[in-house]
Order: C-alpha cells, then sequence, then structure tokens
C-alpha cells in the first residue's frame, strides 16, 4: 500500500539521499534548501511524498507558486527511487501535486515544470517544448475538465 503525504521532519534523511542519488544535476545547496524549505514550511515551497507501509520513501515531489509571476505554479524537484520505477509513483505524484494546486488556483493560471522526462506530463495534458538535447519546458493549465481535473 502506498501513501502520498506532505513531507515530515523524520522524512529528511530518506529524501536527502534519494535526491543526491536521482537528481545528480542539481546542487547539493540547492537540494538542502529546497527540502529544508518545504519541511518548514517557508518559501511558497510544498513538497509532497509517496511512502510505503514500511514508511520507505518511494518518491517525492515538490511545488509552489513560481516567484515571477502569481498566476504560475511549478512543479520543482522530482524523484521516485529506483526500486520503484514503472509502479506509478511518479504519475501519482504528479495527479496529487496537480490536485494540491487546484486547492488554490484560479481560473487561467499555468502549471510548468522542466523535465528530463517528458513523457509522464504529456499524459496529463501538458505540452513540451525541448530547451536542449535533454531538458524540455512543459506548462498546461491548471484546469483541464477534458482530464478529469475540474475547476472550484
Amino acid at each position: 500500500m502506498t501513501t502520498i503525504r506532505p513531507v515530515e521532519r523524520h522524512d529528511v534523511q530518506q529524501v536527502i539521499g534519494l535526491a543526491f542519488k536521482e537528481l545528480p544535476w542539481h546542487r547539493p545547496d540547492t537540494i538542502l534548501r529546497r527540502v529544508c524549505s518545504a519541511v518548514d514550511r517557508n518559501d511558497n515551497i510544498n513538497m509532497l511524498v509517496s511512502v510505503n507501509q514500511n514508511d520507505v520513501i518511494q518518491g517525492f515531489g515538490c511545488y509552489g507558486r513560481q516567484e515571477f509571476s502569481r498566476n504560475v505554479y511549478g512543479l520543482f524537484m522530482a524523484a521516485t527511487n529506483t526500486e520503484f520505477r514503472g509502479q506509478g509513483v511518479g504519475l501519482a505524484l504528479i495527479s496529487t501535486r496537480l490536485e494540491a494546486i487546484q486547492e488554490e488556483a484560479q481560473i487561467g493560471d499555468l502549471v510548468m515544470v522542466t523535465t528530463k522526462r517528458p513523457v509522464a506530463f504529456m499524459k496529463l495534458g501538458f505540452s513540451s517544448r525541448p530547451v536542449s538535447d535533454d531538458t524540455f519546458v512543459m506548462e498546461r493549465s491548471v484546469f483541464m475538465p477534458d482530464l478529469g481535473l475540474q475547476s472550484k
């Protein structure tokens, strides 16, 4: 059984270990700052973790309002433990973060993400624009009724 919930202080060591392992392109200080901000609920960064029945972190993902605009949300730093890939953990974390964003978003707001793995985002209605050989900027409206995501 998998549970997706907000990150808690006792998760920090597992999350940081997973981030260092799965996200080598992120600077260590960026990882530490985002994890600590999410745990302390600072800087408008939220983090959800996926845990199994043994409280092992299967994956995590951050989200929040972009600093440069009140109408744009971002899906930030995220990773799925290689042991749990292919089991829907990443897609569940994306969907749950989108649902959380909908709780405060308004009609017309956008969600953006930069990723090296665009397929899961495309399944959820994101459009893709390559910015390098292996990195894509993805965006979509927060509310997409055709995907079952309804406005409040």
